[in-house]
């Protein structure tokens, strides 16, 4: 038995409470409606687990790609795509949205993240929540990560203010 957590990963504190009190593994994973619900996952134990990670590809390609269209090497920090046969075609009646989700040869998800040396894919946030401050470029995800470390916070919420 296990506890699946889809979406962004899991502060690592959580992830320790959880197995803590289920006694049971959490396998972090990632999917959206326009793929599949597992586009990358954890392995189950014994397989390698990386908590921070959403895990390796699951199926589709899964890559790392800079605002030129370029696949970013390992380490690098970039717009996660998609690609493969479980990916939709496009979105129905609806060319303005194709056109700005399809380029390149990829499926563009909206979210940042980087890659490491082994696959494992790590969203370090949505590009339209990135905060712009004073040309330094700051995700909320990774904000409330480091706040989330602190033993006197339970939760936290970080966005720009005006």
């Amino acid at each position: 038995r296990f506890i699946r957590s889809s979406s962004a990963s899991l502060p690592a504190q959580v992830m320790a409470e959880l197995e803590a009190t289920f006694g049971c593994p959490v396998i972090e994973s990632y999917g959206m409606t326009e793929a599949a619900h597992q586009m990358a996952s954890n392995r189950l134990p014994p397989g390698q687990r990386k908590p921070g990670s959403v895990g390796a590809g699951a199926g589709p390609d899964v890559a790392v790609m800079a605002p030129d269209g370029q696949l970013l090497k390992p380490g690098q920090t970039g717009e996660i795509v998609i690609r493969g046969p479980n990916v939709t075609a496009g979105y129905e009646k609806n060319p303005d949205a194709n056109a700005s989700a399809f380029a390149h040869g990829w499926f563009h998800t909206g979210d940042q993240g980087v890659l490491d040396e082994d696959g494992y894919l790590r969203v370090t946030g949505r590009l339209k929540e990135i905060i712009n401050r004073g040309g330094e470029k700051i995700s909320p995800l990774e904000v409330d990560g480091v706040l989330m470390d602190h033993p006197a916070v339970a939760q936290v919420v970080t966005f720009a203010m005006p």
